[in-house]
């Protein structure tokens, strides 16, 4: 059941599947079939889940004033909950909790809620290990689970849910698209003005509280060298390194307009203090009517940045902060419990610690700013208000359907920023002490295409490009390679009464960008063959190679290495020409070969050494 539903795409019930199979062969004998099973569906279940469960949680539960503040804004809305009735009585909040591994729930259940409902959508993992966690903190009693909205219904408390927790607008980002198919799924069960569930076409007025209250995006100007080195190769050094190729080329392809990092692991210097730049009450998103069509409004929010440092404008750096209660559920004296992602929360030294807190970079175009200038940020989530709510089930739809392009995704596993959060960044009109054109947009400018191709590209490239010591030690080896292998071709030459030995031919596997390729032709390489499968890097190595005089020697191939075919009756030896037939991609077998193995996990490559040797 786990091989099928994988083969589907289908990586939670995968899971599930797997962890299932390990539960039932947990006790089989070492060197027995059952043992082996065992193992294949363990390790299984380590890559299925990585996919479904929510990242950094482990690093989240060793993080106390997290805790502390997530806890105290739990308690707090439960006190606000308790009072929401609409005859003036109070009753026992009840409440609903999406997404997550439990612990919102097991934290709710423990603050004094005696009914917790758990919706898991569509994912039975994490409905089982939240029970598990439930039962294990003593109040499997209080919190159930379910991987669907109908689940739910059958159980659902009279009344309706009178408070939503969203468990997954509670981190570093937030995916905006799965908290709307949530609410649109869950709003039917929710109180509703006038204290009933909502199992009409109306949500106006929603009285169900929701938490977080509010998210904030937050934001200041940074510079950052660090950043820029993982978003654009540096020419000069990497001039110097190789002998003079050049890659300017990869900087016009490959730029990136985002990325997500952990700011405080790298030197940076912040050019403006930080400023909230926009807010989004999520409680809006249940103060709506299907039948109107009508949504929440969040306009495009703008705040002014005063540099206070001058430098180099790299990026505008934002991050989320999460409101967890309204102002005064909790005390009405003190601040309501806060969630921030913001650098100053993660210092440098504990930042390993810390993965579940990143921030976002916006890149900027390296322009020279002055102290006392002012840059206007205009932020706004993107999206239009319309389109597809008429007919979904659940009025939340239309409320969301305005913010769902807003997807920030996970940092370490996809590392990708929203695409859909715009941003304006611009000098204020008369401030240009720097000499820059006030109203100009402070932006990197990249278009549609460039996008593209640099998001199918691996984040890691181009700071792997500008890794010197890599690239040295690829020079000086495939330099001496192919010494050695012109030295073994002016043997048998000799050896065959060859009047000239063969140039020796060079055969990469996984080409990549191509640098390898030219540092084989720098080092005399008359004729090289390289594959690449994924379409947009062979299109960027085309390029390099064009640029760098190589397209007539050296060519990278948009194919896997194992559909490499090498000409019919050809030999290792002898001083014949290179010409590839038309049915063949080498002339012959190769006397070098390339292979990038320089990484975290290099024996993962063997298998590939392996099938061309």
């Amino acid at each position: 059941m786990g091989q099928a539903a994988a083969a589907l795409g289908q990586a939670a019930a995968a899971a599930d599947a797997f962890r299932r199979c390990t539960e039932l062969t947990a006790h089989a004998q070492p060197g027995t079939q059952l043992h082996a099973l065992h193992q294949t569906a363990t390790d299984n279940l380590l890559l299925e889940s990585a996919a479904v469960l929510p990242p950094s949680w482990i690093a989240s539960l060793h993080d106390e004033p997290w805790l502390a503040a997530l806890q105290a804004g739990i308690a707090a809305a439960l006190q606000q909950a308790s009072q929401c009735s609409s005859d003036g009585t109070q009753l026992p909040p009840r409440v609903l909790v999406c997404g997550g591994l439990g612990l919102e729930a097991v934290l709710a259940a423990q603050a004094g809620a005696q009914h917790v409902a758990m919706l898991c959508q569509d994912n039975p993992l994490t409905a089982r290990l939240a029970a598990e966690l439930a039962a294990a903190s003593g109040c499997a009693d209080r919190v159930t689970t379910a991987t669907s909205a109908d689940q739910l219904g059958a159980g659902a408390q009279p009344g309706g849910y009178n408070l939503v927790i969203l468990a997954d607008a509670l981190g570093s980002s937030v995916d905006w698209g799965l908290l709307q198919r949530q609410l649109a799924a869950v709003a039917p069960l929710l109180v509703q003005h006038g204290g009933s569930s909502g199992s009409g076409q109306h949500c106006a007025a929603a009285a169900s509280i929701v938490l977080p209250h509010a998210v904030r995006i937050c934001g200041q100007l940074v510079q950052c060298a660090a950043a820029v080195a993982l978003n654009q190769v540096d020419v000069e050094q990497m001039a110097a390194d190789t002998g003079g190729l050049d890659l300017s080329t990869a900087n016009e392809l490959l730029p990136r307009a985002r990325r997500s990092l952990q700011l405080p692991s790298y030197q940076h210097t912040a050019l403006s203090s930080p400023t909230t730049l926009l807010t989004v009450p999520l409680a809006s998103l249940l103060s709506c009517s299907v039948e109107d069509g009508s949504t929440a409004s969040h306009q495009p929010a703008s705040g002014r940045m005063a540099v206070t440092t001058a430098g180099s404008a790299d990026a505008l750096c934002w991050w989320l902060e999460q409101q967890v209660v309204a102002d005064g559920a909790d005390e009405p004296q003190q601040q309501p419990p806060l969630l921030s992602s913001s650098p100053s929360s993660c210092p440098a030294g504990e930042a390993a610690l810390h993965l579940h807190i990143w921030q976002h970079l916006e890149y900027m175009n390296r322009q020279q700013l002055a102290a006392g200038e002012a840059v206007d940020v205009r932020c706004q989530l993107g999206g239009s208000s319309g389109g597809g709510g008429g007919g979904s089930s659940g009025a939340a739809y239309v409320a969301a359907s305005g913010m769902q392009d807003l997807s920030l995704g996970d940092i370490p596993a996809s590392g990708k920023a929203a695409a859909s959060l715009n941003f304006s960044v611009q000098l204020q009109d008369g401030s240009s002490g720097s000499g820059s054109t006030a109203g100009q947009s402070l932006l990197l400018p990249v278009t549609s295409e460039q996008a593209a191709v640099a998001a199918a590209v691996p984040q890691y490239h181009t700071s792997m490009l500008n890794d010197s010591a890599r690239t040295v030690a690829y020079r000086d080896g495939i330099a001496a390679a192919m010494l050695e292998a012109e030295a073994k071709a002016a043997a048998a030459a000799a050896a065959d009464s060859q009047p000239q030995p063969r140039r020796p031919l060079v055969l990469e596997i996984g080409s990549g960008s191509g640098l390898l390729l030219l540092l084989a032709r720098k080092a005399g390489a008359s004729h090289s063959v390289g594959c690449e499968r994924l379409p947009e890097l062979q299109q960027v190595a085309a390029q390099l190679l064009q640029a760098n005089g190589a397209a007539h020697s050296v060519a990278v191939l948009p194919k896997h290495s194992r559909e490499l075919a090498v000409a019919e009756g050809s030999s290792g030896s002898g001083s014949g020409n290179d010409e590839v037939s038309s049915a063949a991609d080498l002339p012959r077998r190769a006397d070098v070969l390339l292979h990038e193995i320089f990484g975290t996990d290099p024996f993962s490559e063997v298998e590939q050494l392996l099938h061309v040797c």
